[in-house]
């Protein structure tokens, strides 16, 4: 690949972390971003998955739930697109 095409293709991969962030954060820890996983509230050194949607499921708010599962779908799909165009650039297909 031309390096215009690996340059495309790194900033799409950026945008694949990017889209699995939430820029805000966490509802109740803000310093945390990342949407995949991070440190467990309960454990500091276990790690939980997914922990918008776990967090919520903890505290027993299904609205909050169902909000944070939208969420993190429209996360994925972006992170998807993302991906997509990371392969388009890299290969031009």
């Amino acid at each position: 690949p031309s390096r215009d095409a690996l340059a495309r293709t790194n900033a799409s991969l950026l945008e694949v972390e990017r889209a699995l962030s939430r820029p805000q954060g966490l509802d109740r820890r803000p310093w945390f971003r990342n949407l995949m996983y991070v440190a467990d509230e309960d454990n500091g050194y276990a790690n939980m998955v997914f922990p918008s949607v776990n967090e919520a499921i903890r505290a027993g708010d299904a609205d909050r739930t169902t909000r944070e599962i939208a969420d993190l779908a429209a996360h994925f799909d972006a992170a998807a697109a993302a991906l997509n165009a990371a392969r388009t650039d890299a290969t031009g297909r």
